[in-house]
């Protein structure tokens, strides 16, 4: 759900410690024939957790630079009298998984993980790398975190199970024959008109009260507010009873039929992970481009959106999924509207772990209240994000860049073991992978990262971020090769157009994705330049040349985006000019 991220533990966007954050882009050194640098990005949370720091809400998936950066400064591009040598920019991390069933592997991926686990042995074994308390700290900080739910107030499911007259009456929307979101029926809000008017008036009395801005938005917009629903608990009590009887009554049964048929375990209880209203303020944004969020996931098991008003235009939510085609084989993909809930009082409910985004909203003020639902007794999703968490924070014991690097792709391994089908840890794992392969130039740690990657390019077949680094990472393998075959070539070709494509579908939904966008288009051009197809990495090229009025100074990092800019079109003023000759 929109409200959901924070400081890219997982699921995110910005982030204050590293220059990862949101599509911050760290320079990491890599040296080979034609390529002298590359830089990776990553999708950051917008918020911190209710402490401001740690866990809970701030998981951080990050396979690029440790804090500060490894490696040389962001490298430029240089043009040569003939044939211009070029860096090709960072392929982006992305982020997506499918709903978490069961760990099933097949004899295939078995091995892979075998061939990984003989990999980073040898490589623990080197760089002397202690691992045998990862798992066991991340159990304990999920238990930490429903500990920290307790105390807030804020009401578990308790072990009644409501009768099935008191969950509200619902439907599916379904795309690509897949149920994305359950909505509320149009005749069932989980919230009245009066409920609504209580909630507004008291989040409006706690934001007026606040002297100092504490927003834990990483990715903050002028406009946009939060605030957590356990401060505004806390702040005007005579909201309790509305929050209990939403949950108790509406919501947990709500949740419970659609997502969680009830086990027969006594742990099996649903509870709020965080909760917290969002305001997207579009009188106050002029570009009209910022009220909304890029794509990401959230913490939790299960999302809830509440809408408390409707007198605005655009908003709503945008899942990934949504993406389809007109026919099978064609690379157009087109993106169907956002979802909204039906009206005031109404909401949509997801699984957490399908990645979405939030559209734009392009008049007026929109207010939700997002609550993000876990299970007490089912770790597994919150275990992997905490040891994907963990993996930017190294152990004391890796006084190395490369022992760092080892470190980080254990942790991804073990998330795998916590949950093959999560798509972020293999692509995680191999961004990792491409790293330390980047130190040591050894063939075989670049052929498993091409591997982890097509495996998570198989669970999340529209991530355009995954899909661009699948093509680098192919890229980089066949300069190896003396003479790369045709089939290796077209499959580079389609991967970076279809990551174009499917970034510029984001846009037309509403979303940001501006600078997954251009630098898919930036990188396409680079490998099309290098294959001296000027016409080529001219059209492409073509579709970002009027894109510098886009730029916001309050985004992450404004210069960065610029300049990759400028460097595409001095690219594209190049292949004019041979175009021309």
């Amino acid at each position: 759900m929109e409200g959901s991220r924070t400081t890219c533990r997982r699921r995110g966007y910005a982030d204050e410690e590293s220059e990862v954050g949101g599509n911050r882009k760290p320079p990491v050194g890599l040296a080979s024939e034609s390529l002298t640098g590359r830089e990776l990005y990553c999708r950051d949370s917008l918020l911190l957790d209710e402490q401001g720091v740690g866990r809970a809400e701030s998981y951080r998936r990050n396979g690029g630079a440790a804090s500060g950066g490894l490696g040389p400064q962001r490298p430029r591009l240089t043009f040569l009298a003939e044939l211009p040598s070029l860096e090709l920019r960072g392929t982006s991390i992305a982020v997506q998984a499918a709903p978490r069933d069961a760990n099933i592997l097949s004899a295939e991926d078995s091995l892979l993980l075998a061939k990984i686990d003989q990999f980073i042995d040898t490589a623990s074994t080197q760089h002397d790398v202690d691992t045998s308390l990862i798992r066991q700290r991340a159990e304990l900080d999920h238990e930490k975190d429903v500990s920290a739910a307790l105390c807030t107030g804020i009401p578990f499911e308790g072990g009644e199970v409501k009768p099935a007259s008191s969950c509200p009456e619902y439907e599916f929307v379904a795309s690509n024959g897949r149920n994305l979101v359950a909505q509320t029926s149009a005749s069932c809000p989980i919230l009245s008109h009066d409920e609504i008017d209580k909630l507004r008036s008291a989040v409006e009395g706690y934001w007026s009260n606040q002297t100092v801005d504490q927003s834990r938005f990483r990715y903050k917009r002028k406009g946009n507010r939060e605030a957590y629903l356990k401060d505004v608990i806390r702040f005007s009590r005579d909201i309790s009873p509305i929050v209990d009887r939403l949950l108790l009554e509406r919501v947990y049964p709500w949740v419970r039929s659609a997502f969680a048929p009830r086990e027969d375990s006594d742990e099996d209880e649903l509870y709020v992970f965080s909760s917290l209203f969002i305001r997207y303020n579009a009188t106050e944004d002029p570009s009209k481009r910022k009220t909304g969020q890029p794509l990401h996931k959230d913490p939790g098991f299960v999302s809830v959106n509440v809408m408390l008003n409707d007198d605005f235009e655009g908003g709503g939510t945008w899942f990934e999924d949504q993406i389809t085609f007109e026919s099978f084989g064609q690379v157009e993909p087109k993106a169907t509207c956002p979802i909204k809930p039906v009206g005031p009082g109404h909401a949509l409910a997801h699984y957490g772990s399908l990645r979405h985004a939030g559209s734009a909203t392009t008049s007026g003020v929109r207010d939700i209240l997002v609550i993000f639902i876990s299970k007490r007794g089912q770790v597994l999703y919150e275990v992997d994000s905490v040891i994907n968490a963990d993996a930017d924070h190294y152990c004391p014991s890796c006084d190395s860049d490369e022992s760092q690097l080892v470190c980080r792709m254990l942790y991804h391994r073990m998330a795998i073991d916590q949950d093959s089908n999560d798509d972020e840890a293999w692509h995680c794992l191999a961004l990792t992978l491409l790293e330390y392969e980047s130190r040591r130039s050894q063939r075989n740690t670049l052929e498993l990262a091409v591997a982890c990657l097509e495996h998570a390019s198989q669970l999340a077949q529209y991530d355009g971020k995954l899909l661009s680094n699948l093509a680098y990472a192919l890229g980089l393998f066949s300069r190896r090769l003396e003479r790369p075959d045709e089939e290796l070539v077209d499959r580079i070709r389609a991967a970076y157009q279809l990551s174009v494509e499917i970034n510029f579908s984001v846009e037309e939904a509403g979303c940001y994705a501006a600078v997954d966008y251009e630098s898919a288009c930036l990188n396409f051009a680079i490998w099309l330049y290098e294959k001296r197809d000027f016409r080529g990495a001219a059209r492409i090229l073509s579709r970002i040349e009027h894109r510098f009025d886009m730029i916001a100074e309050d985004e992450p990092d404004p210069e960065s985006r610029r300049q990759d800019l400028r460097d595409a079109m001095e690219l594209l003023a190049y292949c004019r000019r041979q175009i021309d000759a």
